[in-house]
């Protein structure tokens, strides 16, 4: 039989039946009319079989601001088991498992100890079995701990209070009351700093549990292997964020403390501390600590700090802290701060402190300090001691000029010249001022390398090597090249001004079967050399000069 018995359903707003508070007295009454006073005063309903309950119990006691799972627990000393279910509380006989094996629930509130005030989001674990549970808004917990020791243990953490052990022994029944204290250092390190960013990242897709043990728990826990489907879901449960593995496997992505040796994820693996010696996921890893060893991901490696290691990643690496070693991605590296080492890309790489190595991209590479050499399309560095190799370098500290210039051919050039003294890049332009006014302009324009040996600080040699295409109006239907080895020197008397005057040796270089305007209508140089090969392509050689004025 079950029996019911009811309150006058009491407006208790949203508080849940079992946390509802009472003070009430009791009076040489037996447990039943107990019970019945309680659902009057709660607002609720008991259902019960009566075989459960000692009908002799005698009740004769006081109780003050006390939640109804506190008085339940000290009428039946935890003899009763008792769930909500809609407005009824169910009562039946508690169990007890018949071998050691059997899970054990141990249950309770965690409190302040100074304001006796219950504390919600308070972790609370089995460092042995790593059952955990999270203290509800009324600061009630249940945790059940499968394959129990016969003293278990259990640590108590939460931000901002200190650590606390609890042992509990195996006589031990009912409501645990667990007071913390607060904690008055409350100084955080840099690696409490960053793994609270890897936590934020967590805030908004996980479950409130999983998220405060992360906030609460600072000591890191350790297991030598770990298996997991995704984050939270495997060997470590809901602690997996405060454990630090040997060996991480992952089926689909993880999520850890840190990882000493080997780390594998078949989509991704993120971890708040350091990893060491390899990390391999199918498209990321995201790490919070240290990076050491081999780090590999079809689409990206993310560190938040240091990385001492070699980087791998379909698209792109990053890394928060200074790193060492070598990145290769498909798009880009970047790292803001100081890198020692080689990184590869095929769009750009960026280096934004001290830069000791060597970037290679396919399009840019910017760097501040640059120790080596960059090799790429375009360039950018503060300063930079090595050699830049590509079709645009621009070094602040570095050489970069805007030249004005005439040649026996060409009276009116314009070159920038930019890079270092060892190795500098040239684009130019030019125009025969005399067809200016024509129909049809007579324009070159091109490229060139060049490097300027110092003399002494005012005096520079220079020696340039240039392709112009040289244009009719706007027919570029045809070879109609001049290339420039020039041998001169600049003479710089006063900062950002220079003048520059050498010899040339030019080849010019046409196809025999095309027309073209006459290149030495007004300077007829003396040819050296004159010949055309098979393919009817011709070559003139001649000696010429070039003088010109430099800014900057």
């Amino acid at each position: 039989m079950v029996l019911l018995i009811y309150g006058p359903g009491l407006a208790a707003g949203e508080t849940p039946l079992l946390e509802r508070t009472l003070t009430i007295t009791f009076s040489q009454e037996k447990i039943e009319t107990a019970l019945k006073k309680i659902s009057a005063q709660g607002g609720f309903t008991f259902s019960y079989s009566p075989s459960i309950l000692n009908e002799n119990q005698v009740i004769n006691t006081s109780f003050v601001n006390k939640t109804v799972r506190q008085i339940l627990d000290q009428l039946f000393s935890g003899t009763v088991h008792y769930k909500e279910r809609g407005q009824y509380i169910i009562l039946t006989r508690a169990t007890t498992g018949t071998s050691k094996k059997d899970p054990r629930t141990l249950s309770g509130y965690v409190v302040d100890e100074a304001s006796g005030e219950r504390l919600k989001n308070v972790s609370v674990y089995d460092p042995v079995t790593l059952s955990s549970a999270v203290t509800n808004d009324y600061g009630y917990f249940e945790i059940q701990i499968q394959d129990p020791l016969a003293n278990v243990s259990l640590v108590v953490n939460k931000t901002n209070y200190s650590d606390t052990l609890v042992a509990v022994p195996t006589e031990k029944m009912g409501l645990l009351n667990i007071p913390i204290k607060i904690k008055t250092d409350k100084i955080a390190s840099m690696a409490d700093s960053v793994g609270k960013k890897i936590i934020r990242f967590w805030k908004t897709t996980i479950k409130r549990a999983q998220y405060a043990n992360m906030e609460n728990i600072r000591d890191s826990l350790h297991r030598t292997t770990q298996v997991s489907f995704f984050p939270f879901v495997g060997t470590n449960h809901k602690l997996s964020g405060n454990i630090t593995n040997d060996y991480s496997f992952n089926i689909f992505g993880g999520y850890s403390m840190g990882t000493r040796k080997l780390e594998i994820g078949g989509l991704f693996n993120i971890d708040r501390g350091d990893v060491q010696y390899a990390q391999m996921a199918g498209i990321f890893n995201l790490n919070g600590g240290t990076s050491r060893g081999y780090q590999g991901a079809g689409l990206f490696n993310f560190n938040l700090q240091e990385a001492r290691a070699v980087q791998m990643a379909g698209l792109f690496n990053v890394n928060g802290g200074e790193a060492s070693g070598a990145q290769f991605a498909g798009l880009f590296n970047i790292q803001p701060k100081s890198f020692y080492g080689a990184q590869v890309a095929g769009l750009f790489n960026y280096a934004g402190k001290k830069f000791k190595g060597t970037q290679v991209s396919g399009l840019i590479n910017i760097g501040n300090h640059v120790h080596g050499s960059q090799i790429g399309i375009i360039n950018f560095a503060d300063s930079i001691s090595g050699v830049p190799i590509g079709f645009l370098s621009f070094v602040k500290h570095g050489y970069h000029k805007v030249e004005i210039a005439a040649d026996e051919i060409f009276y009116t050039n314009i070159a920038i010249r930019t890079g270092i003294h060892a190795f500098y890049t040239i684009v130019t332009a030019g125009a025969r001022p005399s067809t200016f006014q024509q129909d049809k302009l007579l324009w070159t324009f091109g490229y060139g390398i060049g490097t300027a040996p110092k003399i002494n600080s005012w005096l520079f040699l220079n020696i340039d090597l240039t392709a112009n295409q040289v244009v009719e109006g706007n027919t570029f239907d045809a070879v109609n090249v001049l290339n420039k080895l020039y041998l001169g020197i600049e003479l710089q008397p006063v900062r950002k001004f220079a003048v520059t005057l050498g010899a040339t040796l030019n080849g010019y270089v046409t196809d025999s079967t095309h027309d073209y305007p006459d290149l030495f209508s007004e300077y007829q140089p003396t040819i050296i050399y004159d010949h055309t090969y098979s393919n009817n392509i011709n070559l003139k050689m001649w000696w010429g000069a070039k003088v010109g004025i430099r800014f900057f």
